[in-house]
């Protein structure tokens, strides 16, 4: 006979996915400290802003959300776990709040992160490889923003010289870690949440490597469709996807279910521990 199934108590379970290994990524990286620096905050501040753009970075690398539904996100992930946070402060106002105090600071912040990686990562940065491109626009352009790059007739990749464009640049380091001076005509900075989000993919992606390397292997087992494959950013995150945490309670710790062989072995490769939250 078959048997019906009963409804039982909420479950209070959260996603960890890979939030450790950002976190990690963020702390070595000290995106806070710079970010605090620059943009201080009132005594009474229940977040600052580092601790808010570090949640955006997580949040463009788990579980991609818009700005008014982060803090919902954050509270079905273990961002407080992993970050040390409430997340129920992170409201759309608050992360409004964070953008408007770092946005005259973007020159800075951007170039203090790229350096950073490179030392904390081991990138090899002495080769830098340089691309060109353009982008054609069709439509009136008679005046573009100031900070933004002026489109103009000129001799397009797609050889239509009828329309304006603007010149995109992108350089990259020898193994491939972006340089955050980046231009788009004239000089244009990307979001910070995004350069950062990957540069973490590009580092953990290269750290993964180097780490089989060191024992002679080129691919992890099982990582893709259950078979060995070569580490890319992608695989790693989708793979740490599953991690669930159970949240404390009084004096009960967080409780994480064991992680899969996996997920076990690039944590392992990433020298990280879940287990150690913020």
């Amino acid at each position: 006979m078959r048997q019906r199934a009963q409804f039982g108590v909420p479950s209070v379970e959260k996603t960890l996915g890979a939030l450790p290994v950002v976190a990690d990524f963020c702390r070595k990286l000290r995106i806070a400290d710079v970010v605090d620096a620059l943009c201080p905050v009132g005594d009474l501040a229940e977040l600052t802003h580092g601790q808010v753009i570090e949640v955006l970075v997580a949040n463009r690398l788990t579980s991609p959300a818009p700005l008014v539904h982060v803090a919902d996100r954050a509270q079905a992930w273990a961002v407080g776990e992993a970050f040390g946070i409430e997340a129920d402060l992170l409201n759309d106002d608050r992360i409004g709040r964070a953008l408007d105090a770092i946005a005259p600071h973007l020159d800075h912040l951007t170039g203090s992160v790229g350096p950073t990686a490179i030392e904390a990562f081991g990138v090899e940065a002495s080769r830098m490889h340089w691309d060109m491109t353009s982008i054609s626009l069709h439509g009136a352009y008679e005046q573009a923003e100031q900070g933004y790059a002026a489109p103009r007739f000129g001799h397009p990749k797609d050889r239509r010289p009828d329309l304006k464009q603007i010149q995109a640049g992108l350089d990259r380091a020898r193994d491939d870690l972006e340089r955050l001076q980046r231009g788009l005509g004239s000089r244009h900075y990307p979001d910070l949440d995004k350069v950062t989000a990957r540069i973490a993919v590009i580092s953990r992606e290269r750290q993964v490597r180097r780490a089989l390397a060191l024992h002679g292997s080129t691919k992890v087992d099982g990582l893709y469709a259950g078979r060995p494959a070569v580490p890319t950013g992608r695989l790693i995150f989708e793979a740490l996807t599953g991690l669930r945490i159970i949240p404390g309670t009084g004096q009960s710790p967080p409780v994480i279910p064991q992680p899969t062989p996996v997920q076990a072995h690039l944590l392992d490769l990433l020298d990280v521990d879940p287990r150690d939250l913020r």
